[in-house]
């Protein structure tokens, strides 16, 4: 095992009580923040709960295939290496779902109802057909080693409880971050579009990369794009799957702070300079006229508009206001990438493309400029040395509940 799997077993009793975890720590005191900063402003708090659980929902029936593969590796006592390979399966079966799917109309303004049950279409199918198969493994498995499969059960349902109350801390925290966002514009006026368009030049010696990138109108090219940009979802699933298929709950909750802090650290990007992106600004919105038939562009950038006339009566849904500087999406990528590294290095080779693809996205479409790359790795940096230091030197790390979790299952 590595050393991210392994955990002191807290003196070798199971404690009844459940410790407030690190993650769900940082949660709470960044939906601290964002209460008061918003009540300092003078508007409302919108507490848009439903909305973004449907979206870590689901995230979560998505993830269900790998809780699957995980109880049944366990049955069955998979070494590392099958589980290796069963998780590059589940990539490419995952790649091909997500890219038959419209992520996009997830974070949109739609009615609710139509929303869960285009939900519900799209994993639906998947989601039941892992769980017959599940049955049928877990009959022979039963009849097999009846004994190992209960304590496989039992483990497993440790984890899942456990993974839905940090599911839970990600619901709050993407309200808080929800709101803050769409509040730029009253808390921190003002655009510095106009100076990351410069350094944009200065970076690349004097071309436009904005006005180079613009030419490119090729269909097959604007649809990959378009796509490529929503697999951060990808990445997020398959980051945090490999914590169900190798059994190892700190994983989880070290992957699971790190990208809440990304979004921490992000948000003080946002407010320290703030900035729309090219293709909602006026310098440069001509040269993405191409992309602009985006619902999601049209949704943000209405939504922008509205909260700018009537900033004290605005609707606020997830994910919405705009922010370019520094990419979160960049960001989020690096920290999962790192995170899956410590399980498995081979694995990370498998999403090398994506990666670039995903990159080169956020510039084609105008959502960021150049320097909002940079400024997203060092975001992610950022994040994962306060993560580590968190780890280090505060006490109730070291007796969260991911360490009991893993003190009572992991691969050999």
């Amino acid at each position: 095992m590595r050393e991210a799997d392994t955990s002191p077993q807290d003196g070798g009793r199971r404690r009844l009580v459940p410790r407030l975890s690190p993650v769900e720590a940082v949660a709470l005191a960044y939906l601290a923040a964002s209460l008061f900063l918003i009540s300092v402003s003078g508007r409302r708090y919108y507490w848009i709960l439903p909305e973004c659980g449907l979206i870590v929902a689901k995230m979560a029936l998505w993830a269900v295939p790998a809780v699957a593969v995980a109880i049944v590796a366990d049955v069955f006592g998979w070494a590392a290496r099958s589980r290796r390979l069963v998780l590059l399966a589940y990539y490419l079966l995952l790649t091909i779902a997500l890219i038959g799917t419209q992520l996009e109309a997830s974070l949109i303004r739609t009615h609710y109802l139509s929303r869960v049950t285009r939900m519900v279409r799209e994993v639906g199918v998947l989601s039941l057909a892992c769980m017959v198969l599940l049955a049928v493994a877990l009959a022979v498995g039963w009849y097999r080693h009846r004994e190992r499969t209960v304590e496989v059960l039992r483990g497993q349902a440790v984890q899942l409880v456990y993974a839905l109350r940090l599911l839970v801390a990600l619901v709050f925290l993407f309200v808080a971050y929800s709101n803050l966002k769409a509040a730029i514009p009253l808390l921190r006026p003002g655009l510095y579009d106009g100076w990351f368009y410069r350094l944009d030049r200065v970076l690349m010696l004097g071309h436009d990369p904005l006005e180079l990138v613009s030419r490119i109108r090729w269909e097959w090219f604007a649809t990959l794009m378009k796509r490529s940009y929503f697999f951060l979802f990808f990445f997020v699933l398959f980051g945090l799957s490999g914590a169900f298929v190798f059994r190892s709950a700190l994983y989880m909750e070290r992957t699971m702070l790190a990208l809440l802090l990304v979004y921490v650290v992000g948000t003080m990007g946002y407010y320290l300079a703030p900035s729309v992106g090219p293709a909602f600004f006026n310098e440069t919105s001509r040269l993405f006229r191409h992309t602009a038939d985006s619902p999601l562009k049209l949704s943000l950038y209405n939504a922008y508009v509205q909260f700018c006339r009537h900033p004290y009566t605005a609707a606020v849904f997830p994910f919405n206001g705009l922010a370019a500087f520094p990419s979160l999406h960049v960001a989020q990528m690096a920290v999962l990438l790192y995170s899956l590294s410590r399980i498995e290095k081979a694995l990370v080779w498998m999403l090398v493309l994506p990666c670039i693809l995903l990159t080169v996205a956020t510039v084609y479409l105008g959502w960021h400029y150049v320097v909002d790359i940079p400024g997203g790795l060092l975001v992610a940096w950022i994040a994962g040395l306060l993560s580590r230091q968190i780890y280090k030197r505060w006490p109730l790390a070291a007796r969260s509940p991911a360490t009991v979790v893993d003190s009572l299952q992991h691969v050999g």
